[in-house]
């Protein structure tokens, strides 16, 4: 198990996603591209945001406002990718 803090290994795969990201560009995918670096660049803001609260119940609250967020735009993602697949 990685001993870093989360903050280190969030940034750290930030940093590996912006490199899949100019990779992808290159191969000319731009939809994909965006999408893959907002995702991919969003978990270290929620964490930073999450460590930011002002008790234990603030960072619950965050947390599970963050994962509402994240399974929401799932099902928003999967739908646009079931669209596309179907045409």
């Amino acid at each position: 198990m990685d001993d870093r803090k989360i903050d280190e290994r969030t940034f750290d795969f930030a940093l590996l996603v912006v490199d899949v990201y100019k990779f992808l560009l290159g191969k000319k995918e731009f939809v994909l591209s965006k999408q893959f670096l907002r995702a991919g660049t969003s978990i270290g803001a929620n964490v930073s945001e999450a460590q930011a609260a002002q008790s234990r119940n603030d960072f619950i609250s965050k947390n599970v406002d963050s994962f509402e967020r994240s399974k929401r735009d799932s099902l928003l993602d999967s739908t646009s990718e079931e669209i596309w697949l179907s045409e």
